[in-house]
Protein backbone atom coordinates (compact mmCIF):
# COMPACT_ATOMS: atom_id res chain seq x y z
CA UNK A 1 0.00 0.00 0.00
CA UNK A 2 1.40 3.11 -1.18
CA UNK A 3 1.57 6.42 1.66
CA UNK A 4 -0.87 8.14 -0.23
CA UNK A 5 -3.24 5.75 -0.01
CA UNK A 6 -2.74 5.39 4.15
CA UNK A 7 -3.60 8.36 4.22
CA UNK A 8 -7.23 8.51 2.56
CA UNK A 9 -9.87 9.20 5.00
CA UNK A 10 -13.65 9.57 5.28
CA UNK A 11 -15.85 7.17 3.06
CA UNK A 12 -15.35 5.98 -0.21
CA UNK A 13 -17.36 7.64 -2.68
CA UNK A 14 -17.38 4.92 -5.09
CA UNK A 15 -19.71 3.03 -2.68
CA UNK A 16 -22.46 5.98 -2.63
CA UNK A 17 -23.68 7.88 0.38
CA UNK A 18 -26.77 8.19 1.78
CA UNK A 19 -28.09 12.07 0.39
CA UNK A 20 -29.23 12.38 4.26
CA UNK A 21 -25.32 12.28 5.11
CA UNK A 22 -24.64 15.52 3.02
CA UNK A 23 -25.83 18.90 3.94
CA UNK A 24 -26.26 21.62 1.91
CA UNK A 25 -23.32 23.89 1.24
CA UNK A 26 -20.98 21.69 3.85
CA UNK A 27 -18.46 19.11 1.73
CA UNK A 28 -17.74 15.80 2.62
CA UNK A 29 -14.32 14.44 2.78
CA UNK A 30 -13.88 11.33 1.10
CA UNK A 31 -11.84 9.52 -1.61
CA UNK A 32 -12.62 7.87 -4.57
CA UNK A 33 -10.43 5.22 -6.74
CA UNK A 34 -7.41 5.53 -4.58
CA UNK A 35 -7.96 9.61 -4.65
CA UNK A 36 -8.94 11.80 -1.87
CA UNK A 37 -12.44 13.49 -3.11
CA UNK A 38 -14.93 16.34 -1.55
CA UNK A 39 -18.13 15.73 -2.25
CA UNK A 40 -20.84 18.75 -1.76
CA UNK A 41 -25.04 18.84 -2.14
CA UNK A 42 -26.41 21.44 -4.42
CA UNK A 43 -30.65 22.34 -3.59
CA UNK A 44 -32.19 21.93 -6.48
CA UNK A 45 -34.47 24.60 -8.21
CA UNK A 46 -37.50 22.31 -7.39
CA UNK A 47 -36.65 21.86 -3.59
CA UNK A 48 -35.81 25.56 -3.60
CA UNK A 49 -39.34 26.98 -4.71
CA UNK A 50 -40.98 24.66 -2.66
CA UNK A 51 -39.40 25.94 0.61
CA UNK A 52 -40.36 29.74 -0.62
CA UNK A 53 -43.69 28.43 -1.45
CA UNK A 54 -43.91 27.13 2.10
CA UNK A 55 -42.84 29.98 3.99
CA UNK A 56 -45.16 32.83 2.13
CA UNK A 57 -47.84 30.44 2.76
CA UNK A 58 -46.60 30.26 6.42
CA UNK A 59 -49.39 31.86 8.72
CA UNK A 60 -46.48 33.62 11.16
CA UNK A 61 -45.05 35.39 7.84
CA UNK A 62 -48.04 36.37 6.37
CA UNK A 63 -49.37 38.29 9.94
CA UNK A 64 -45.69 40.01 9.77
CA UNK A 65 -45.89 41.05 6.41
CA UNK A 66 -49.72 42.36 7.18
CA UNK A 67 -48.76 43.88 10.93
CA UNK A 68 -45.67 45.00 10.19
CA UNK A 69 -44.51 45.21 6.39
CA UNK A 70 -42.38 42.77 6.93
CA UNK A 71 -40.39 41.23 3.45
CA UNK A 72 -38.63 38.39 2.86
CA UNK A 73 -34.90 38.08 1.80
CA UNK A 74 -35.28 35.52 -0.88
CA UNK A 75 -31.83 33.93 -0.64
CA UNK A 76 -32.43 33.73 3.13
CA UNK A 77 -34.90 30.65 2.76
CA UNK A 78 -33.22 27.32 2.57
CA UNK A 79 -35.00 24.04 2.34
CA UNK A 80 -33.98 22.12 5.40
CA UNK A 81 -34.30 18.23 5.65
Amino acid sequence: MSEDKAKLTGPDLTKGVALSTIREGIMLLGHAHGEPALLARRVSEQELAAARRAFEADPGVQGLRERFGATVLPDSVRPVK
